[in-house]
């Protein structure tokens, strides 16, 4: 079955680019602002307080955003050992099986996320620097990204059930 340029499976991998994207930038602003704390601090003899904090936001929100792109990318850590060597009909179906435990885990990170973020937002929770952030920024990664792997997977075990029923090819 091939699938139409624009099909909802489609925009979801698109998501997942877009999102790759995103957290590729941030990791190049916090290479930046790590490379302007080291001029500061060994040739200006001049260190900042914020930049420690705000790279360790970014690397959150990295580690968050990165969960989707890895799926569209098949580069999730498995048990290759048994996967590897069935049929990709019985993958697929081994994937439906545990992709059902992936939209519980998922789910329970999503919600939980929203909770944390939203107590984080009503505590005006800060770090205990001297800088003192708002952690919710950094927090709302935590929903945002188990969302987004949510709708890679629903991309994939949409793939992986036109597989067992023979309209589909097995990605790996």
């Amino acid at each position: 079955m091939t699938e139409q340029k624009d099909s909802p499976l489609n925009i979801i991998d698109k998501i997942s680019h877009w999102d790759a994207k995103i957290a590729g930038w941030l990791i190049l602003v916090m290479a930046l602002i790590i490379g302007f704390e080291v001029i500061s601090r060994y040739i200006f003899n001049s260190p900042t307080i914020w930049v420690m904090e705000l790279s360790m936001f970014l690397l959150v929100i990295c580690s968050c955003l990165a969960g989707a792109t890895t799926l569209l990318r098949n580069e999730h850590v498995g048990m290759d050992l048994v996967y590897v060597h069935l049929p990709p009909r019985a993958r697929a179906i081994l994937d439906l099986v545990t992709g059902l435990f992936l939209f519980v885990y998922l789910g329970v990170v999503f919600w939980q996320g929203i909770l944390f973020v939203r107590q984080s937002i009503a505590w005006m929770e800060r770090t205990e620097s001297i800088w003192a952030p708002l952690i919710w920024p950094a927090k709302i990664a935590i929903p945002i990204g188990a969302f987004l792997l949510f709708l890679q997977a629903l991309r994939k075990y949409i793939s992986d059930i036109q597989v067992v029923f023979g309209r589909g090819e097995c990605k790996k």
